[in-house]
């Protein structure tokens, strides 16, 4: 599953680049833009049969999470990717570029891709869609991100702040 806009720097025609040599595997793109017919085409030819793009009303995204085996984003630039934190607290693996940003949200049990390597890519993929992946802590990372504990935490910089006047 990759939740994103089809722009170029979201990456997914990367995504199925990678999904294309997993025979099998279906990818589901819950997002629309500019690069939709771009990547539609690229999957026609990689993957026949086996993209499928959507249009989710936000109610119904946790179910969406929950259907897919591995959430997949390849952003390199996100300020603060609410996504990789959605996909947590459904308990679904994350498989995302290892970049320093990246890890602080999502902690060190997501599966992580060192470079720009294609077969490194194509292996997280693998290792997290396998069945002992899912729950792998995230959804206790994911509480970390809730409105109370950031709330909590502000307050506690807030305090600190103004102690130290």
């Amino acid at each position: 599953l990759m939740v994103s806009a089809l722009i170029p720097s979201k990456n997914v025609g990367r995504g199925v680049e990678a999904i294309a040599r997993l025979p099998d595997v279906q990818l589901v793109v819950a997002g629309d833009g500019p690069l939709r017919a771009d990547v539609q085409q690229l999957a026609d030819r990689l993957m026949p049969g086996r993209y499928h793009r959507l249009t989710v009303a936000p109610d119904a995204m946790p179910d969406l999470y929950r259907s897919a085996d591995a959430f997949l984003h390849l952003s390199r630039d996100e300020s603060f990717g609410n996504v990789y934190v959605e996909a947590m607290a459904c308990g679904i693996p994350v498989v995302a570029y290892d970049l320093p940003r990246t890890r602080w949200i999502v902690g060190d049990d997501a599966f992580l891709v060192r470079d720009d390597s294609l077969e490194d890519l194509v292996r997280n993929l693998s290792e997290a869609m396998s069945s002992d992946a899912r729950d792998r802590g995230s959804i206790e990372r994911a509480r970390q991100f809730s409105w109370k504990s950031v709330a909590s935490s502000y307050r506690g910089f807030l305090q600190e702040v103004v102690s130290d006047r």
